[in-house]
């Protein structure tokens, strides 16, 4: 069961990597940002979308910040929690 946990908890960290990664492209406009944040986009926006559509940006003054990509991380770091948990108790 270790041996389990420890790859769900590899994967979840992955995943959780690469949306951050995914936000950082979006602030960088190059077009090899565009076309490596359009590639990794195909793995986050089936996650991302219904967040969006049920919380909107808040606005600061002139500008909007999207918090959906904090959201998603924050329930990948509950469901890796809940997952290891259910596995091996304290891990």
């Amino acid at each position: 069961m270790i041996g389990l946990a420890r790859i769900i908890h590899f994967c979840f960290g992955v995943y959780a990597t690469g949306l951050i990664v995914y936000v950082l492209l979006g602030w960088f406009r190059t077009p090899e940002t565009i076309r490596m944040g359009s590639w990794i986009g195909k793995y986050y926006e089936p996650a991302l979308g219904p967040i969006r559509t049920r919380l909107k940006p808040v606005v600061f003054g002139a500008t909007s910040v999207d918090i959906s990509p904090m959201v998603l991380l924050v329930a990948i770091m509950a469901l890796k929690y809940l997952a290891i948990n259910l596995l091996v108790p304290g891990f």
